[in-house]
């Protein structure tokens, strides 16, 4: 039996945990999720279930792992039996996700979990095994994966916050305060749904709830709803229910600054909690 942890991308409840540890649980992996941390733990035969399995599973729960990957050139084309070969090694070597070789571009592709292995480990394993290197290409090594991770998403939840944010605040003055200050097509509902509320509206949701809606359908699929799912639920119901209201489809008060704030106001959450647990790491 082999043993792995990986660090999940993601998650956001307790139901999160447990709709990755049913998925695992199907293909026949031992696991064991922490919310706090954010990993995965895994106990799995690697001759019955290779890593790449667990990843696709993650998926298929609607989360993803954090990997990395690494290009390792060599100095001449490889025949078909090295490349069998080396095909052979990499699924055998413990960290390696996945591995793409090109025999006459003289180079392979390998993914990995930098929380098990590293760079320099593979190519050492790829040279002892009688391979010429001619160089790598990977990433800049950082210590800390987990820290990585969270200032990536630390960098996207900022572009999606500055850009949701302002759209949100203008149609909350146009819906809230229209009627108390001069604003154009303010007083015409028609008109301020059409210019105002539909553009500025599915701007945000497309922009703010993009991190929220893969893992939101894949976890109604799994009949295991968490936080995002029910985010998604809230903010487009809204919407949709005040589209169909702007085009006279339905009747009734539309709603896009409600589900425009509800997005915004959720990642603008995340966002502080991301800046304050990296404060908190310092």
């Amino acid at each position: 039996m082999r043993e792995e942890i990986y660090k999940v991308l993601g998650m956001h409840c307790a139901s999160c945990t447990i709709a990755i540890q049913r998925s695992l649980y199907k293909i026949g992996v031992e696991a064991d999720v922490s919310l706090a941390s954010e990993e995965l733990r895994v106990r799995y035969d690697p001759s019955k279930i290779r890593a790449l399995d667990i990843l696709k599973a993650v998926r298929r729960a609607g989360y993803d792992l954090y990997k990395e990957e690494i290009y390792i050139y060599f100095k001449r084309s490889l025949t078909y039996d090295e490349t069998r070969i080396l095909d052979k090694i990499l699924s055998n070597a413990e960290g390696v996700i996945d591995s793409t070789i090109d025999p006459m571009g003289r180079f392979v592709r390998i993914i990995y979990n930098p929380l098990t292995t590293s760079s320099q480990k593979i190519t050492e394993l790829i040279v002892s095994s009688g391979f010429e290197v001619s160089e790598t290409k990977s990433e800049a090594v950082v210590e800390d994966v987990g820290e990585r991770v969270i200032r990536r998403e630390l960098e996207r939840l900022k572009i999606s916050v500055m850009i949701s944010m302002p759209l949100t605040i203008i149609l909350i003055i146009c819906y809230m305060f229209g009627d108390l200050i001069t604003i154009p097509l303010s007083k015409d509902t028609f008109l301020k749904d059409l210019f105002i509320g539909i553009p500025l509206s599915t701007i945000v949701l497309g922009v703010g709830s993009s991190r929220f809606l893969k893992t939101a359908i894949r976890s109604f699929l799994n009949l295991s709803p968490g936080m995002d799912a029910l985010v998604i639920l809230g903010t487009y119901s809204t919407y949709i229910f005040s589209l169909l209201t702007a085009l006279r489809i339905l009747s009734g008060q539309t709603f896009f600054e409600a589900s425009s704030a509800v997005i915004s106001f959720v990642l603008l959450g995340r966002y502080i909690e991301i800046r304050l647990k990296i404060r908190e790491d310092l």
